[in-house]
C-alpha cells in the first residue's frame, strides 16, 4: 500500500483557510497569523527571536467571545513537532485553547466549532476528507483535534 499524498501543502492549506476567514469570518472575531515558517537569513532569525518570535507557535490565533484559540494547520498526514506541542501546552496552562486541524475539511470543522465563521455559512469542498479519521465527516473539535491526542500520536 502506498502512503496517501496530501491534497495541499501546509502553505496552500493556510492560504485557503485565510481566504475562507476573509470571506465568511465573523466581523467581531479578531484573528491573525503567526508567520513562523518562512526561510530567512540567520540575522533576521536572531532579530525576530529577540523580538519575541516563538518556535512552535500555532499558525492562526483567534480571540472569539473573550476566549483565546490557537489553530495549528497540518496536512492530512502531518504530525506536530515537540515545539508545537510545548506551545500548545503553555497556551492551555495559561487558559487558552489549542487546536490542530489535519487538512482543509478538518480546518473548516475546527473553525466552525470555535465560532470563527458567521452563522448559517455552509461549506462544500472538492477535497477528500482528512486521512486521520477514516470517517466521512470533519470532526470539528473532537479529541482527534486536541493537542492531548496529538501528544499520544507522537509518543
Amino acid at each position: 500500500m502506498t502512503p496517501r499524498r496530501p491534497s495541499l501543502s501546509e502553505a496552500d492549506l493556510q492560504q485557503h483557510v485565510v481566504k475562507l476567514l476573509n470571506a465568511y469570518g465573523r466581523p467581531d472575531v479578531c484573528w491573525w497569523s503567526c508567520p513562523n515558517g518562512e526561510l530567512r537569513n540567520w540575522k533576521v532569525g536572531v532579530r525576530l527571536k529577540e523580538q519575541g518570535l516563538r518556535a512552535g507557535a500555532s499558525d492562526l490565533m483567534f480571540v472569539i467571545d473573550g476566549r483565546f484559540h490557537a489553530v495549528e494547520l497540518k496536512i492530512e498526514i502531518g504530525t506536530l513537532s515537540g515545539k508545537q506541542l510545548a506551545f500548545a501546552e503553555d497556551l492551555q496552562r495559561a487558559g487558552g485553547f489549542a487546536h490542530v486541524a489535519f487538512g482543509l475539511d478538518d480546518a473548516i470543522g475546527v473553525l466552525k466549532a470555535i465560532g470563527a465563521f458567521r452563522a448559517g455559512i455552509n461549506f462544500s469542498t472538492a477535497l477528500g476528507k482528512g486521512a486521520r479519521s477514516g470517517e466521512g465527516e470533519a470532526s470539528s473539535c473532537s479529541p482527534r483535534n486536541s493537542v492531548a491526542s496529538a501528544e499520544a500520536t507522537n509518543a
